[in-house]
C-alpha cells in the first residue's frame, strides 16, 4: 500500500515526541510514535517491532497514519540497562504418595512397615500379619496404623494424593544480563529460614518477596520429623524464555518437602 490519493506531506516516518509510563509488572515504558502519509514506512517500523519482540499499534486515517511502539526501558532512559521487573508466586503441586509414606506411619520402625507391605503382597490376613514376630514390640496404637495402611493396600488404594507447596520466582530482564541468584544453590535445600533470608534480600531482589507470603511460607506446618530426611526448600534449575521487547524471562521454584539428605546437599 502506497500513499493515497490526494495526501500530502512528506512519505518517511517523522518521530512524534515520546511519552513516559511506569508498569509495576514491566518497569518503565517509553511509547514512540511515528507519523507518515505512506502506509509502507509505516508497515516497514511495524517489521522492526515485530523483530525485537516489541508491542505496537496502528492508527490510519485516509491519508495519515501513526503507530506506537513500546519500548521497556531503565529509570534513567536506557534500553540497555533496564532493570529487571520480579513476581513471585505459590502455585501448588499435586503428588501421588505410597500410602507407606503418610505422615501417621513415619515414626514406626521400617521394619514392621516393610513387614506389613511383603504381607499385602503375600496375601496375608490383619490377624496372619501379626503372628509375624516382628510387630512383638509394637505398640497399640502403632499396630492401629499399620492395620488401617494395610487394610487400604489390600483394596488396591495403595496410593493417596497430597499437595505440595512450591514458591516460583519469575525475573523479567533484559537480555544483556548476566548474574542471577537463581543460578546459586542449584539441586541443594533451603530451611524455611535459609529461603527466607534469600528472596527477602533486597539486594538480590528488586521487589523481595512480599509479606503475605512470607507469613504463608513460615506458618506452613511440618510433618513429624524422618531421620535422614530434612522438611526443606529443594532449588530447582531455572527455565529462560524469551519475552517481549527483547527481554529474558527466568523462572526460578522453590519445593517443600521431606528430601533425603543422602540425595542432595544443603544449601549454603
Amino acid at each position: 500500500m502506497g500513499i493515497p490519493a490526494g495526501a500530502k506531506g512528506i512519505s518517511a516516518a517523522i518521530r512524534q515526541p515520546d511519552t513516559v509510563t511506569w508498569d509495576p509488572n514491566r518497569g518503565q515504558v517509553r511509547s514512540k510514535v511515528w507519523t507518515s502519509i505512506s502506509a509502507a514506512a509505516i508497515d516497514a517500523l511495524a517489521a522492526e517491532a515485530r523483530f525485537w519482540k516489541q508491542p505496537y499499534r496502528i492508527r490510519s486515517t485516509g491519508t495519515s497514519h501513526t503507530i506506537e511502539i513500546q519500548a521497556v526501558e531503565s529509570a534513567e532512559g536506557d534500553p540497555n540497562e533496564v532493570m529487571p521487573v520480579d513476581r513471585w508466586e505459590m502455585p501448588a503441586n499435586e503428588l501421588q504418595k505410597s500410602i507407606w509414606e503418610h505422615n501417621r506411619l513415619l515414626g514406626i520402625d521400617a521394619a514392621m512397615l516393610n513387614a506389613a507391605k511383603r504381607g499385602v503382597d503375600e496375601g496375608l490376613t490383619l490377624d496372619e500379619l501379626a503372628e509375624n514376630p516382628v510387630f512383638g514390640s509394637v505398640t497399640a496404637e502403632e499396630w492401629d496404623e499399620i492395620a488401617e495402611a494395610f487394610e487400604h493396600a489390600q483394596r488396591q488404594q495403595d496410593h493417596f494424593p497430597v499437595s505440595q507447596y512450591v514458591l516460583r520466582h519469575v525475573t523479567n530482564a533484559p537480555a544483556a544480563y548476566d548474574a542471577n541468584i537463581a543460578e546459586v544453590n542449584v539441586e541443594r535445600l533451603y530451611t524455611t529460614k535459609q529461603l527466607i533470608a534469600e528472596v527477602t534480600n533486597p539486594v538480590l531482589w528488586e521487589n523481595p518477596l512480599p509479606g503475605r507470603l512470607k507469613w504463608k511460607i513460615e506458618h506452613i506446618p511440618a510433618p513429624p520429623e524422618r531421620a535422614g530426611f530434612l522438611w526443606s526448600w529443594r532449588k530447582l534449575a531455572s527455565a529462560e524464555s524469551t519475552a517481549a521487547n527483547g527481554r529474558i524471562e527466568i523462572s526460578t521454584e522453590y519445593w517443600l518437602e521431606q528430601w533425603s539428605i543422602w540425595l542432595y546437599d544443603l544449601a549454603t
